[in-house]
């Protein structure tokens, strides 16, 4: 009898022990639980906050200040134009030839930027349409505007500019032989007069 009582008493203390063992482990799977949902909670609210600049208030008004006066400045940028701006073999105030506020225009089919310096300086840089070579042959498509637009159908307004100083008087006011080329085989003045053909140097028949 006494032997069985001792065995009641230790099956007590065991059970009373594994009780004691599964309310602990209870307890400490519900704290890690509360602690993964908070950290959840603070990860989301922390992730879906708004970011914000480092930039103090000042900083960033004087940004936003130097930003509107940036396009303010180019929205109201007039281009310079030079006055008495002329080319040779170029129609007064042709604004193709107006220099933007770089100093530059554009060629009209090849979409090519150039200085305004290098217009009539006898070297092709407008290769399809020879806009930058109006007063000279450099270029075998560029037009040549002579300097009096007579009325007379008879008289010619422009030439290619490829006529340019070829020693034949095109325009009636031999604009376009500015160089004065003479040819070695220069026709006789009775000649020129009787075909109406003349050749450099030339003399102004606008009006006949």
């Amino acid at each position: 009898m006494v032997l069985l009582g001792h065995c009641l008493v230790y099956m007590k203390r065991v059970k009373l022990r594994t009780i004691t063992i599964s309310v602990v482990i209870s307890s400490l799977m519900l704290l890690t639980y509360q602690i993964m949902i908070s950290y959840n909670i603070t990860d989301s609210g922390v992730q879906n906050q708004p970011k914000t600049s480092h930039l103090k208030p000042e900083q960033t008004e004087v940004k936003r200040s130097s930003v509107n006066s940036r396009q303010d400045h180019e929205v109201n940028v007039i281009p310079t134009v030079p006055k008495n701006l002329t080319f040779r073999g170029v129609l007064e105030n042709d604004k193709k030839y107006f220099p933007n506020i770089r100093g530059k225009i554009v060629c009209t089919m090849d979409s090519i930027e150039i200085d305004i310096a290098r217009v009539n300086d006898d070297f092709c840089d407008c290769p399809t349409d020879g806009m930058d070579e109006p007063g000279t042959n450099a270029c075998l498509n560029g037009k040549f505007f002579c300097n009096h637009q007579p009325e007379n159908k008879r008289h010619l307004k422009s030439v290619s500019s490829s006529r340019v100083n070829d020693g034949i008087c095109d325009c009636c006011d031999g604009s376009d032989e500015w160089a004065g080329v003479v040819l070695t085989n220069r026709l006789s003045d009775e000649i020129q007069n009787s075909i109406g053909r003349f050749q450099a140097p030339c003399s102004n028949h606008c009006k006949k």
